[in-house]
């Protein structure tokens, strides 16, 4: 039963991890273009030191993510239905921890991998 609400609740975060992740991006690149144009051609910055900034927006796509399916999953009373079947909050928020360590890995190897390249 917990890996089925673990799948359950992972597959409430992706669409709105993707579609904020992907927003964030869009609002990125389009206020910064201009400087982003002019570290790649005039300082000479790796494209893929540019891409791994990117990598920064993923701690808060999570938290949006986490949010807005913990907040749909409480006006749809699921939460409490959840409860009421014996399910704890620390059990719902198991997914939530997995991939919040995935990220907060990820954005620590990104971190020393672009900070080594700098430096």
């Amino acid at each position: 039963m917990n890996l089925t609400i673990n799948k359950y609740i992972g597959n409430e975060i992706w669409p709105t991890f993707l579609a904020s992740l992907f927003v964030s991006i869009f609002i990125i690149l389009a206020t910064k273009m201009l400087s982003i144009t002019e570290l790649i051609v005039g300082q000479g910055v790796h494209l893929g030191q540019v891409i791994g900034m990117v990598v920064y927006l993923l701690p808060a796509a999570t938290l949006i993510a986490v949010v807005v399916a913990f907040l749909r999953l409480s006006a749809d009373n699921e939460v409490v239905a959840l409860q009421s079947s014996g399910v704890s909050l620390y059990q719902m928020l198991s997914p939530v921890v997995v991939l919040s360590f995935f990220w907060s890995l990820d954005c620590n190897l990104c971190y020393y991998y672009i900070t080594g390249k700098a430096g």
